[in-house]
């Protein structure tokens, strides 16, 4: 009886948990389709930040380490207007064109201050790896940051933490959250885990970390390019992206604090 009892209450646990997690799906897609919606400037403004990031690069790339500095500053700059903008939508604010360029210095440094330490692992790692395992570490660190830190964009824009406090809070999000918050994202990709599995995991491993979002961007322009919608596979991918980045933030506060 006892061991009985005790399997009722693990199975009411875990169709109550299942429960849960449903009703924080729901309402994040609800919110992020509302602020899709209430902020459809957000699209024109990330689309264009993704232009000037792809004339950048071709602009600063021929130019090695230094360009590369160059290149590194300006997309934590778009990246901060980005996720202003967001944030703003996040919290039911619009974004026009009276407050779209408002730079929030504050949301720079805290995504400086964890790019900066992702970048100094990276750097160590592969300076003192050797041999044939060389050629490995891009990979396995691609992966561990990817899903370790996965939340560490939610980590510093909604809750302003920063540096290793940011890093700490993120892995202990994804460790406590892992199967609610990864199940969304494998769905995402689904597309592209079916065409190509071996791809997919390249793609996660060179993922940004500080936008976690744009493997959906990938996801939707190699889906979106195979199929008679290729001629308009950027804003449609453009779209998806800032739609499952407001998805994403909508989750993240839903489960952080408990409330579905």
């Amino acid at each position: 009886m006892g061991v009985n009892k005790e399997a009722e209450d693990v199975t009411a646990q875990s169709s109550s948990a299942l429960a849960r997690i449903w009703k924080a799906y729901q309402g994040a897609a609800v919110e992020a389709s509302r602020g899709f919606v209430r902020n459809l400037w957000v699209l024109v403004l990330s689309a264009l930040a993704y232009v000037v990031l792809g004339f950048a690069t071709r602009l600063f790339a021929p130019f090695g380490m230094a360009g590369g500095m160059v290149l590194g500053l300006l997309q934590l700059a778009l990246l901060t207007y980005f996720y202003s903008w967001i944030a703003a939508a996040v919290d039911r604010a619009r974004v026009d064109w009276s407050n779209f360029h408002e730079f929030d210095g504050a949301l720079f440094l805290r995504l400086m201050s964890v790019a900066f330490i992702f970048f100094a692992v990276s750097f160590v790692l592969q300076t003192f790896a050797m041999g044939q395992t060389a050629g490995m570490v891009p990979l396995f660190l691609g992966l561990t940051i990817a899903f370790m830190f996965n939340a560490i964009p939610e980590v510093v824009v909604l809750n302003e933490e920063e540096s290793i406090g940011a890093l700490q809070y993120a892995f202990g999000f994804a460790r406590d959250h892992f199967f609610g918050w990864f199940i969304p994202l494998l769905l995402m990709i689904a597309p592209l885990l079916v065409y190509s599995p071996e791809n997919t995991l390249l793609l996660f491993a060179q993922s940004d970390p500080l936008l976690p979002a744009l493997l959906i961007f990938k996801t939707l322009l190699i889906s979106l390019g195979f199929s008679e919608l290729s001629l308009v596979a950027v804003p449609l991918a453009v779209a998806g992206t800032v739609w499952c980045t407001l998805f994403r933030m909508h989750l993240f506060r839903s489960l952080d604090t408990g409330r579905t």
